[in-house]
């Protein structure tokens, strides 16, 4: 006796049909899934090798990351700069990340990973080791799977003053918008040499536009120091007063638009970096005209250490001072760029058009506090053979290890207005100005 089939012959064919869909899922599936871990596998090996390269090549272009200092990373290319300063300025870091659950969503194309993480790097202080969880959000794009979103939550940390500074909020990518050029860099000399510097006729009638000028600030305090103008910064050298030294550094930051000075302090306290803000007046007869707003770095809390030499400032120059300061300018004359301040004081028909590099000779300390700080500003920092290399907005910082007589700016690289002919080599007390065969020169001091 033949017995019915309960589900007859079209349920047979559904369940067939469903079975094969499933088995095509799973398969599917653990294709996807070998394929997000080789991808993941793929990132652990660029960044211990430190190739920013294939660290990101496995992101999406629209790529979102919320790091564990809550600092948020906007696009491919926003981590390309990231990962580039992380790898300039933690030396030997490595960040392994290690799947603990992956799930897949065939029909939209996308995926969630989710596990631990280790991080280990070497600082002035010791190793820092940190570690925790982390999810991810993977999307399949023309057959390749590319990260789109990653956040990262520290759950330990060893490693003394890194890990005694935890993040006070979110940090948000405010510095996408903030560009932070030159504005200008100062040099100690000794005495004999800002002697000869202030007697060069070719510095003074050829070089550039320069001059010796005293400045007088609010509280009656005055200096007077060498000034050497290009087109968007500048050169201010001092000699011993017995306030400032010869081996003294400073570099000035400067922004072009009015209120990124107070984004860019934003981004150094998402850095953990202690600043001041300020406002400098120059005194002009019986008058304090406002000249600028700056930040300031201060020294980290309970960091004896902290070197007093060589300092960063930022700057934004007060959109006023220019027709209080300059009164045949038109009254309307409110820039607050680098290039307006600088208008009427550069002058295009000498050689110096600005300056594009600086070499500074600074102790360990001074070397780490620099990358951290210049890094948070939107420059990229990398080691190199000599010391730590820095590029942004034009301008190209070089670091090299101080000596017993060699700390502070060392040397000064200028972009040219037009070629030197004759004459190429000029020997200004201990200092030294050379002028290459392009449109280019450098000045040394020891």
């Amino acid at each position: 006796m033949t017995m019915p089939n309960p589900l007859g012959t079209p349920a047979l064919a559904a369940l067939a049909l469903a079975l094969s869909i499933t088995s095509s899922g799973a398969q599917s599936n653990s294709a996807d899934l070998a394929a997000i871990r080789a991808a993941r596998a793929q990132s652990n090996r660029a960044i211990a090798a430190h190739d920013v390269d294939r660290t990101t090549g496995v992101m999406a272009p629209e790529y979102l990351g919320l790091s564990s200092r809550n600092t948020r990373t906007v696009g491919r290319d926003a981590a390309r700069v990231d990962y580039a300063q992380i790898f300039g300025t933690r030396a030997g870091v490595v960040f392994i990340r290690t799947p603990r659950e992956i799930t897949v969503n065939r029909q939209w194309a996308q995926a969630g990973e989710s596990g631990s993480w280790t991080g280990r790097w070497s600082s002035a202080d010791g190793v820092v080791r940190v570690g925790g969880s982390y999810f991810a959000k993977w999307k399949e794009t023309g057959g390749q799977w590319e990260l789109i979103a990653e956040t990262f939550v520290q759950l330990t940390c060893a490693g003394r003053s890194y890990c005694d500074a935890p993040p006070v909020g979110p940090a948000f990518d405010s510095i996408a918008t903030v560009t932070l050029g030159l504005s200008h860099v100062f040099v100690g000399v000794d005495s004999a040499t800002f002697a000869a510097i202030a007697a060069s006729s070719f510095l003074r009638d050829e070089f550039g536009a320069f001059e010796i000028r005293t400045t007088t600030r609010r509280n009656g305090a005055s200096y007077t120091g060498g000034y050497l103008y290009g087109r968007e910064t500048y050169v201010e050298l001092q000699q011993p007063d017995g306030t400032r030294v010869s081996d003294l550094a400073q570099l000035y930051l400067g922004t072009d638009r009015r209120g990124d000075i107070h984004l860019a302090a934003e981004r150094l306290a998402d850095r953990d970096v202690r600043t001041a803000l300020g406002m400098n007046t120059r005194r002009r007869g019986g008058e304090d005209v406002p000249w600028f707003y700056w930040v300031g770095v201060l020294p980290a809390t309970g960091d004896p250490q902290e070197a007093p030499h060589f300092t960063i400032s930022l700057l934004e120059w007060h959109r006023d001072f220019m027709r209080r300061w300059f009164p045949s300018l038109p009254a309307d004359s409110v820039g607050v760029s680098r290039a307006a301040y600088l208008a009427p004081l550069w002058k295009p028909d000498r050689y110096v058009r600005d300056v594009v590099g600086i070499t500074f000779a600074l102790d360990s300390l001074e070397t780490e506090k620099f990358s951290q700080r210049v890094s948070a500003l939107g420059y990229i920092v990398r080691r190199t053979a000599d010391g730590v290399e820095s590029v942004g907005s034009g301008l190209t910082i070089d670091v090299v290890p101080s000596s017993p007589g060699r700390h502070g700016t060392r040397v000064l690289r200028f972009s040219l207005n037009r070629r030197k002919t004759g004459e190429t080599v000029y020997r200004i007390g201990t200092s030294e100005l050379r002028f290459g065969v392009g449109l280019d020169a450098t000045w040394s001091f020891k």
